[in-house]
């Protein structure tokens, strides 16, 4: 017998019975207030385990109303006391059944209710049956047959054997199981350890009392003794067993926050700071391991992943192979999950998998299983994976506090890894891309040259040597190359360019006595150098013609040149499609302009970001030549009228952060990539922050995304303009100092026209009028005298190349239409071609055009102007009015 006299004189006074049955009740009845208000997608489970601290409650409840019946109303009541029996022994064995059901749904992912368990019921509901004859004795033959404390006995037996131990057994061999989440298996262990342990030695020792028979006094102790033990494990179960996401109610498991992290941290940002070396950091990654969450020192890794961009997708090592094929190789679902999560946690992938599987955690969980990690952080920078730090298999369960402490470390490691980089590696951007200009312009040159050459090699074929004898006035060809060369008779067409060109080489060596050179074009429009050599006989003069060399080009221009060592670009200018297009843009082939030409055909061969100081009506031709030459397909124009102050044009160039704007445009650099060019005009309209942006785009090639570390590598021909002095505006801190000065490089200014020499400018009005009169029969009737050249120049200052051509036009209109020269669109603008046959005619004839009668009657009718036909076909008004009166015109 055991002597609990001791305990009878406190525990069994009916104020402490009452008194603990109480505390018990409240701790229950608080636990299962909170697990209502618990959101959980297990349902299932928190009904049961509800159900068995409720029948806890409900058993605690029944006791003590019996208690206090027996106690204080000296048992008045006998139907109350009964029923409250009857009700606790109806929630002991329903209590059984729910733990026992609980433990099988808790530790099976899916568990249906089998047959073997609803056929479990049927002694329960047997017993109950017993238990409520006996104890209301509604029938007296069967009281007789078992006795109520028999029944108790067998109840207790049935419970103790047939539903808890083998609930014991069961949650003890899945908690040791190595098939189970490390998470569950720990809370599997505590619920064994704080619920079912504590269950089982309560009802062990009510039936050793029930089995020895103690008095009834000494069973309502040891009742209300295990009541609240299992009250006070209840409520430490749940408090612990919370943390570790039970029922899945937490996204990760809980714990506080360490005392002494804040040292640890500022411990660890003193030893960053001085970190010269990645390998310092490797130690540093180890260390703080070890230290804040007691992990072996080997066990932790820390991989920078190399800058170059190399493949590890087939190293030897096992671990960085498969975690590059994870980012490598797997869809953008994977990979968003991966930067949403920052920190993968073995256990909580494997838990999150256990009780609500997705296609995410599943993958990720086997991956890291398979490479055997427990801990999986990547580090990012600017969306890109830079390292990853790696924890081999691990006993630990990680708390959301731990998961904390590791995003800042690598959060610091991140950074750290990104100063030691940048130390060097915007340096070497900036290098790599100044390189890459320095190659693109050498190779832009290259093909220029290769280009040039292949002019002079395609004119190989043509290398003879024509020869026309000038003699009584008559030109006879010499050879077939002089004959093949023109496509006229010099001697009946008198009107023909070339035929006037010969004449005046010819008129320079009879009165100078002198070999003359001059230029001539082919019936191709090609020019050909023309050389006339006297003879002893004078009456006699030899033309030689044939194809320039490069020598011969070089020799009659290299003098015009400032810069004597710039030869080549002259030479490119001359022979390349790139350099007819600038001398179309500007004829003129002397002075300032010219020097003005082989600057831009510098600044169109490199891809460097070229700033122009040019009036505004010059800008967009001179970009669009750039454009063209640069060979890219689409021209963006960026105008910039007034200051800007607001975000748009730097949202429109650079795009913006998605956070700060849903649906943020595409950002201009980026649509442009490797295909455009980007003009802005007025540049110091742009806003600071631009600026400086844009000033990072051309120095180091790529652009930050606005309020964003995101970083895009991009290809964008770069120009701008301003009509402001920029340095001035960079000392006043109104620009960029950094932007000028990568424009400050590359810049075009264009020479004042009205500064220029009246040679330069009738040059450039020369060649204006050359480009609209495009029939040459024309030529004599609107080519512009020296008066009217002067008239052009004086009558308005000219600012730009642009209002010089419009005057040139107008005044060529204006001529033109005196001359009745309709529709004046057939003979003067670039597009149209048609031919006016009457006046191509009488051109090409010259004064032979006289002997036609019936030429010269069309030519009144078209031209009714003596003067004008004068014009036209090179002889004096007189030698016209006398075949009109021959041919009784007038």
């Amino acid at each position: 017998m055991f002597d609990l006299s001791i305990l009878k004189i406190f525990f069994g006074h009916p104020i402490t019975i009452c008194l603990m049955s109480s505390i018990s009740s409240l701790i229950w009845t608080g636990i299962i207030t909170f697990l209502l208000k618990t959101k959980t997608k297990n349902k299932k489970n928190l009904i049961l385990f509800i159900l068995v601290l409720g029948s806890s409650l409900a058993i605690a409840l029944s006791w003590n109303l019996s208690t206090i019946d027996i106690n204080f109303y000296n048992f008045r009541t006998p139907f109350i006391h009964k029923t409250m029996r009857f009700t606790a022994w109806i929630f002991i064995l329903l209590q059984a059944h729910a733990l026992f059901l609980f433990i099988k749904h808790l530790v099976n992912k899916h568990y249906p209710i089998n047959l073997a368990d609803k056929l479990m019921i049927l002694p329960s509901l047997t017993l109950i049956t017993f238990l409520g004859i006996t104890g209301f004795k509604s029938n007296p033959e069967l009281y007789n047959f078992i006795s109520k404390q028999n029944l108790h006995k067998i109840t207790t037996l049935y419970v103790l054997f047939t539903l808890t131990l083998p609930c014991l057994f069961y949650g003890i061999q899945k908690a040791y199981s190595g098939i189970f989440p490390k998470i569950l298996k720990r809370q599997l262990k505590i619920f064994i350890f704080y619920i079912i342990t504590p269950y089982f030695i309560g009802d062990s020792l009510q039936l050793c009392a029930s089995l020895i028979e103690l008095d009834q006094a000494t069973k309502h102790i040891l009742a209300y003794m295990s009541f609240l033990i299992l009250a006070f494990g209840s409520l430490y179960f749940v408090s612990r067993v919370m943390k570790l996401r039970f029922l899945n109610t937490e996204k990760h498991v809980t714990t506080f926050l360490k005392n002494n992290f804040a040292e640890q941290l500022t411990d660890i940002l003193e030893q960053l700071s001085v970190v010269t070396d990645v390998q310092e950091l490797k130690h540093i990654t180890r260390r703080f391991f070890k230290e804040s969450f007691g992990l072996n020192y080997e066990s932790v890794r820390l991989h920078i992943r190399p800058e170059t961009g190399q493949d590890l997708t087939h190293t030897n090592d096992f671990v960085i192979q498969s975690i590059e094929k994870l980012h490598n190789f797997n869809p953008p679902e994977i990979i968003n999950f991966i930067k949403h999560e920052k920190v993968l946690i073995f256990d909580e992938l494997d838990f999150d998998n256990f009780y609500e599987s997705n296609p995410n955690t599943e993958l990720l969980a086997k991956f890291m299983k398979e490479i055997e990690l427990s801990i999986y952080i990547p580090i990012y920078q600017s969306e890109k994976l830079i390292a990853h730090i790696t924890v081999k298999s691990s006993e630990n369960i990680f708390s959301h506090s731990d998961r904390s402490q590791m995003l800042i470390f690598a959060g610091y490691l991140g950074n750290i890894i990104n100063l030691i980089r940048q130390r060097s590696l915007h340096y070497l951007i900036a290098q790599e891309k100044e390189l890459k200009d320095e190659l693109h312009k050498k190779h832009s040159e290259i093909t220029q040259y290769k280009e040039s050459i292949k002019s002079f090699i395609k004119d190989s074929q043509s290398r003879e040597i024509g020869i026309i004898f000038f003699k009584n006035k008559k030109f006879s060809f010499g050879n077939q190359s002089a004959k093949e060369m023109f496509d006229f008779d010099p001697n009946t067409q008198d009107g023909h360019d070339s035929t006037k060109k010969l004449k005046q080489i010819i008129t320079k060596v009879i009165d100078y006595k002198t070999v003359q050179t001059d230029w001539v074009l082919d019936k191709n429009h090609k020019k050909m150098i023309v050389t006339g050599i006297p003879q002893l006989d004078q009456n006699s003069i030899i033309l030689t013609i044939h194809y320039p060399e490069i020598s011969d080009i070089l020799k009659n221009q290299i003098d015009n040149l400032s810069n004597p060592t710039d030869w080549d670009y002259l030479l490119y200018l001359e022979t390349t499609k790139s350099g007819k297009l600038i001398n179309k843009l500007i004829p003129s082939t002397k002075g300032p302009l010219l020097d003005f030409k082989l600057d831009i055909l510098k600044a169109s061969l490199s891809p460097k970001a070229t700033l122009l100081n040019l009036p505004e009506d010059d800008l967009i031709p001179t970009v669009e030549l750039l454009h063209d030459i640069s060979l890219r397909d689409e021209l963006h124009i960026l105008k910039l009228s007034n200051p800007n102050n607001d975000n748009e044009t730097t949202i429109k160039l650079f795009g913006i952060n998605s956070l700060f704007l849903p649906n943020p445009p595409v950002p201009l650099l980026k649509l442009l990539d490797k295909k455009g060019t980007l003009f802005i005009q007025n540049i110091h309209n742009l806003n600071l922050e631009a600026q400086e942006k844009l000033a990072e785009f051309i120095k180091y090639g790529f652009f930050h995304i606005f309020k964003d570390e995101h970083k895009i590598f991009s290809d964008v021909r770069i120009i701008c303009s301003s009509n402001q002095n920029l340095e001035k505006l960079t000392q006043e801190r109104l620009f960029s100092a950094k932007l000028f000065k990568e424009l400050h490089q590359t810049t075009l200014i264009m020479p004042k026209i009205a500064a220029l020499k009246t040679l330069d400018l009738n040059q450039l009005i020369e060649g204006f009028s050359n480009q609209n009169i495009t029939q040459n029969a024309l030529k004599n009737l609107l080519e512009l005298s020296d008066q009217e050249k002067e008239k052009l120049i004086k009558e308005k200052p000219i600012i730009s190349l642009q209002e010089l051509k419009k005057r040139t036009h107008q005044m060529l209109a204006e001529k033109s239409k005196k001359n009745n020269l309709t529709p004046l669109k057939t003979y003067w603008t670039t597009t149209e071609n048609s031919n006016d046959p009457i006046i191509e005619k009488a051109s090409k004839l010259g004064k032979r055009a006289l002997k036609d009668e019936k030429l010269m009657k069309e030519l009144w009718t078209k031209l009714p102007n003596q003067n004008k036909i004068a014009e036209l076909i090179g002889v004096n008004r007189s030698s016209v009015s006398r075949r009109f009166k021959q041919y009784e015109l007038e």
